[in-house]
């Protein structure tokens, strides 16, 4: 049985670190790890919507019999972005403090 989709971690989404601790990125390794972290953003952001859009059109096109577990489905991809969203804010309230 093929397993759902399991989102990573939000906090697995990180930028990168000088090698030592004491010395600061380049501007190219800051720009370099920004563009990183922005393009594995989006491709986690843009598969739960991905899928979210297929099960809408499949309930509007009446490929489900059975619609209360379309929108079971629907549902639990609603929260896997939800979560994704709360951890990604989560960062940003602790990054501020």
């Amino acid at each position: 049985m093929k397993q759902p989709f399991q989102p990573r971690s939000a906090a697995a989404l990180t930028l990168p670190a000088a090698e030592d601790d004491d010395t600061p990125l380049s501007g190219a390794e800051c720009q370099a790890g920004k563009a990183a972290f922005l393009a594995a953003l989006a491709h986690e952001l843009r598969t739960p919507l991905s899928v979210i859009k297929l099960y809408v059109e499949a309930i509007q096109d009446e490929m489900y019999d059975n619609k209360d577990q379309a929108f079971a489905r629907l549902d639990a991809k609603f929260q896997e972005f939800e979560h994704l969203m709360d951890e990604l804010l989560q960062m940003k309230t602790t990054q501020d403090q």
